[in-house]
């Protein structure tokens, strides 16, 4: 039987885009995925991640990926975009099972995989969800490993292109200050950054520049 996990690196970043990865391995294979030290990708230094994400591409089925980019994300919820980016990578690898890391919890993880079920268009495709699956499953750990293995590549491309902006999470400090200067140029935001999340809208308030217009801190439903 083929399972799958999706897992995602950048969910709630500042700077550069969300990676979705899906990781599909034979069952009886998953076993494999523990042996050599997978576990949820927060808990593992970048090299030991470069190293997983080789290993774990060996021992897979497949490995598909979907990046989403700030503008993407700033003209849909953020919810949705993850859901229509989990079932095209479903609908690429064509699981029996798959389980995710739902951004969700209660009546909220079953009504996320129903919906992910029906864009998919497979009522016999099993689905389960869990908020923080990444710490149980490790079909899912693994696909957590190589989406952040991919978004720090890519936030090394977009470091040599803009300058040390930080990790693009709105939590560091690099990152804050480099929107901040953006603004402060008045050169406008460049591409890479989200500029309808809602650190860029405290930024605008606090620097009483530009007028908030609808959807600033809107990120999830």
């Amino acid at each position: 039987m083929l399972i799958a996990g999706i897992d995602e690196a950048g969910r709630g970043c500042l700077i550069g885009p969300m990676v979705l990865c899906a990781v599909a391995i034979e069952q009886e294979r998953e076993g494999e995925l523990w042996q050599i030290g997978v576990r949820d990708s927060k808990r593992l230094t970048p090299s030991k991640r470069e190293r997983l994400g080789e290993q774990i591409a060996q021992i897979a089925h497949s490995v598909q990926m979907a990046l989403v980019f700030p503008q993407e994300i700033d003209q849909e919820n953020l919810n949705v975009l993850s859901k229509k980016k989990s079932a095209e990578l479903i609908s690429r690898l064509d699981p029996d099972w798959v389980y995710l890391d739902v951004p969700a919890r209660g009546t909220g993880i079953q009504k996320y995989c129903q919906a992910i079920r029906w864009l998919v268009g497979r009522e016999d495709l099993k689905i389960f969800g869990e908020n923080r699956a990444d710490q149980n499953y490790a079909v899912v750990a693994a696909a957590s490993i190589v989406a952040k293995v991919v978004r720090d590549a890519e936030i090394k491309k977009l470091h040599k292109l803009y300058g040390d902006f930080g990790s693009g999470y709105p939590s560091d400090p690099k990152t804050k200050s480099f929107a901040r200067n953006c603004l402060a140029a008045h050169e406008g935001l460049p591409p890479i950054i989200r500029t309808k999340w809602s650190t860029v809208a405290r930024i605008r308030k606090s620097r009483k520049q530009l007028p908030l217009f609808g959807g600033f801190g809107k990120e999830e439903e």
